[in-house]
């Protein structure tokens, strides 16, 4: 009796530290999912999450917005006119479609970017008619 007890009690206590194991790496997975992936389309809708290609935001504001440090923001080809998007005090990785194919174009009267803060790398895109206004 005493042995089947012994066993009864391994059994629970490996099964709790099994639920406790994964909750735990079920806590880690949100955190690690708090800096994500977001996307920016010229057919997309500011209104979306940009959580996805198919779900992406208008604008980079929008992305900027809802970004966390540490994200990467992907924008899609085509020509945005957005300027001034500030990037304060969030640390991001902004990455287009190609140098030839993502035109960021200030239109020559304000900047296309305004950095505050922040460590911020781009590629991949082309950046034009800016302003320092």
């Amino acid at each position: 009796m005493k042995r089947k007890s012994i066993i009864l009690f391994s059994m629970f206590a490996m099964a709790l530290a099994l639920v406790w194991a994964f909750a735990g790496m079920t806590a880690v997975s949100r955190t690690a999912r708090a800096a994500s992936d977001f996307y920016v389309s010229t057919t997309g809708s500011d209104a979306n999450d940009c959580l996805s290609p198919a779900n992406a935001c208008a604008t980079r504001a929008a992305a900027v917005g809802k970004a966390t440090s540490g994200a990467t923001i992907y924008i899609a080809a085509g020509t945005y006119s957005n300027t001034n998007v500030t990037l304060s005090s969030k640390d991001l990785t902004i990455i287009g479609d190609g140098m030839n194919s993502v035109i960021l174009d200030g239109g020559g009267v304000d900047r296309v970017f305004y950095l505050s803060g922040s460590a911020v790398s781009i590629a991949k895109l082309t950046i034009r008619n800016g302003s320092t206004g």
